[in-house]
């Protein structure tokens, strides 16, 4: 899969891509059900097409201040799972804010990604402050001969899943409603980094890594969770909260990894949050420490 990030649109160049291309439009910060339907549905038309590539189209980070559901890390690993051929990351800055819907179009869908079909959701906006929906889409894409399907809401209980259902069920740890949305279980993406070793020193070894801060997570606490390393999946218990800050804007999280030995410094893991076991206790003792994390790991066991 190619990748590119577009921070200027001095960037772009004549064409990003001589070939033509099939082009998912969004924001596609957490990659849900609903992304995935669109996302899926232009990598059929691609298939299907002779010369034409799947696209996907969309920021380098979430917009406003909303934070993120999936890394960028990760959001290119499930899009090369997907057979996604391109996957092209816009910077939402002020030159590109102030363009006008028309302005995007002819720049971006016409000219750099070659668009001969364009996916978009059902409340798809674009241009400057939004001007721009699908019906308006349709007609410049009609007008130059591409293309246009709109896809219909996923629903989950009814309504449409959406990022910011999805960020709320995580913040709650509804992490049952949150998989029901996502269609995966929710998980971080990290290097594993050198952590105290203190978890060494009490017969619990852990791998730990830096997240963004920026990075929507569930409530502090224990969790059983599975790791995933080099495609192989360990049950696992993370704790995640039980201390302060590391460095500005990065936070840590430190997994008991069941039935693994191995030197992971270095590597990037996954971490995938299946249930909380409890909440973070302050123990002055350590054999007491020592007895909770027994039971926390039997508890582990128990979910599986």
């Amino acid at each position: 899969m190619h990748i590119e990030r577009i921070i200027r649109e001095t960037d772009l160049g004549q064409e990003l891509f001589l070939t033509p291309c099939a082009v998912a439009l969004g924001s596609f910060d957490g990659l849900h059900k609903g992304h995935m339907k669109l996302i899926c549905d232009t990598v059929k038309y691609a298939r299907a097409n002779s010369g034409v590539k799947s696209c996907v189209f969309t920021f380098t980070s979430t917009l406003g201040n909303s934070p993120c559901i999936t890394s960028n890390e990760q959001r290119t690993k499930i899009l090369k799972e997907h057979g996604v051929d391109f996957f092209v990351m816009q910077e939402f800055n002020s030159d590109f804010r102030n363009l006008s819907p028309v302005e995007f179009f002819e720049i971006y869908i016409k000219k750099a990604l070659n668009a001969k079909m364009v996916v978009s959701g059902f409340n798809y906006r674009f241009g400057h402050l939004g001007k721009g929906d699908n019906r308006m889409l349709k007609e410049l894409c009609s007008k130059n001969g591409i293309e246009h399907k709109i896809i219909a809401p996923v629903l989950y209980l009814g309504k449409p899943i959406s990022s910011t259902r999805i960020r709320a069920a995580v913040r709650k740890g509804d992490l049952l409603s949150t998989k029901q949305m996502l269609g995966r279980g929710f998980s971080v993406l990290g290097k594993v980094v050198e952590g105290d070793k203190i978890g060494r020193i009490l017969g619990f070894p852990t791998a730990n890594i830096e997240i963004d801060s920026k990075h929507v997570m569930p409530p502090v606490g224990v969790y059983a969770t599975k790791v995933l390393i080099d495609n192989a999946s360990y049950s696992a218990i993370t704790n995640f909260g039980g201390k302060p800050t590391i460095k500005e804007g990065i936070e840590s999280i430190e997994s008991h990894i069941l039935d693994f030995e191995g030197d992971l410094y270095g590597k990037t893991i996954e971490v995938c949050f299946i249930q909380k076991i409890r909440d973070t206790i302050k123990f002055t003792d350590k054999t007491k420490l020592i007895e909770q994390l027994k039971k926390d790991k039997q508890t582990r066991r128990q979910i599986l």
